[in-house]
């Protein structure tokens, strides 16, 4: 009897301690085929912890349009500037994926047309290209995101089909590049000790330890060290509309907003802090929109109101777009003095707006950033009573020629 009794808690024994070493251990039948050749032994720190999490200070945002006030964006925008930029075929491009303005420059990424990334001074002078395509020493293949190393100011390409992460100068000087990257992610953000990943539901089911993850914080020698912001292992039969890189910095701080969650965080070293709550009033969508398959959420989608894929921070405000019921808003939400203004995207004749599309695509401090297409900027100019800045070079702006740039403040509220 004691020997079976020993021999069952043999066996007990040795189930518990595999089943505690295989978690652990990644799956290769799920490695993604970007990442099959990278060092998957050394992915994950063996101190992996979650981050800590905070929302004491969080503030909420209420947003309700029959109650909240809407506005007429050309009352409180303050001033407007432009910047033209420069086109010949060495800079033309075709969309901004992504911008970053940066002292003196602006960085273009344009992943859909040409596929390349363009530096200009800040008075639109194209001064060179960042990296090419190609498969060889500081080439690319496919550069789905771009990021800014303030401390070294470098630019960072990531190379999505190589899964690497391509170092440059500001004048296009090719630095060096890292080893191939063991996870898959969408966007990151360098920090003071290495870098914040956004992962946004790109699966990486073969590790255990970090799959259903939003936010992961890597070395800079790309070895995850801690994760946060989990979610459920249903969404992968959820195909969310995703088009937008959430995570982004602002003064030192990272800042992200998982799409389609309600709220904001602020992320550092240690901890992920929830910063704001958007709350409406009423028509919410439910907690478990997530568990949706995707054609029931597009039955029920007009009955609820949501935080659609793009937001933007700067050092007073915060811009969001809605869907209150099926219909868009904008929302510019005052840091300062805890007040929100509603835009009605439907209700304004686009034709009257005095900067176009008011929706930032990137931030310097509260200078918003937005763009115009350069066959139409002269009309632009005379709304703004600027006909004495019309030069002959501009007169002739087409809509091939690249977009030109629009600076704006807000007036304070």
């Amino acid at each position: 009897m004691k020997t079976n009794k020993l021999m069952i808690l043999t066996v007990l024994t040795f189930i518990l301690f595999s089943c505690k070493n295989n978690t652990n251990k990644f799956n290769k039948s799920y490695v993604p085929k970007q990442i099959r050749s990278a060092n998957l032994d050394e992915v994950v720190s063996k101190k992996l912890v979650y981050f800590k999490y905070s929302k004491g200070n969080c503030k909420e945002i209420k947003i309700a349009p029959k109650h909240v006030e809407e506005i007429n964006l050309n009352e409180i925008i303050d001033n407007i500037w432009y910047c033209v930029l420069e086109s010949n075929d060495d800079s033309y491009f075709g969309d901004i994926n992504n911008l970053i303005a940066y002292k003196d420059y602006i960085f273009i990424h344009d992943l859909t047309i040409t596929e390349s990334v363009l530096c200009f001074n800040n008075k639109g002078k194209f001064l060179n290209k960042i990296g090419r395509k190609g498969k060889g020493p500081g080439e690319f293949i496919k550069p789905e995101f771009v990021g800014l190393d303030k401390k070294d100011e470098t630019i960072l390409i990531w190379d999505g089909f190589k899964n690497k992460i391509h170092k440059y100068s500001f004048d296009g000087s090719f630095l060096g590049s890292t080893k191939k990257v063991g996870f898959i992610f969408r966007g990151f953000v360098v920090g003071k000790t290495g870098f914040f990943f956004e992962t946004c539901y790109a699966y990486n089911d073969y590790h255990p330890l970090i799959k259903n993850h939003l936010i992961l914080f890597s070395d800079f020698n790309f070895q995850i060290q801690k994760k946060g912001l989990a979610y459920p292992e249903s969404i992968k039969d959820y195909n969310l509309p995703i088009n937008f890189v959430n995570i982004l910095e602002l003064n030192g701080e990272v800042i992200y907003r998982p799409p389609m969650w309600d709220t904001i965080y602020k992320i550092d070293d240690n901890k992920i802090e929830a910063l704001y709550n958007i709350n409406f009033a009423d028509g919410k969508l439910p907690e478990n929109f997530r568990e949706f398959k995707l054609n029931e959420f597009d039955k029920v989608w007009k009955d609820y109101s949501y935080v659609s894929n793009r937001f933007f921070f700067s050092t007073s405000y915060v811009w969001f777009k809605i869907s209150y019921k099926s219909k868009p808003y904008i929302c510019i939400y005052s840091r300062n003095t805890g007040e929100t203004k509603i835009y009605d995207s439907y209700a304004c004749d686009p034709s009257k707006l005095i900067i176009g599309d008011p929706f930032p695509i990137a931030t310097m401090g509260d200078t918003m950033i937005t763009q115009l297409p350069a066959n139409i900027f002269v009309d632009f100019l005379k709304v703004w009573g600027k006909n004495n800045k019309i030069t002959p070079e501009m007169s002739k702006l087409s809509l091939t020629d690249n977009p030109v740039l629009i600076y704006y403040t807000l007036k304070q509220f």
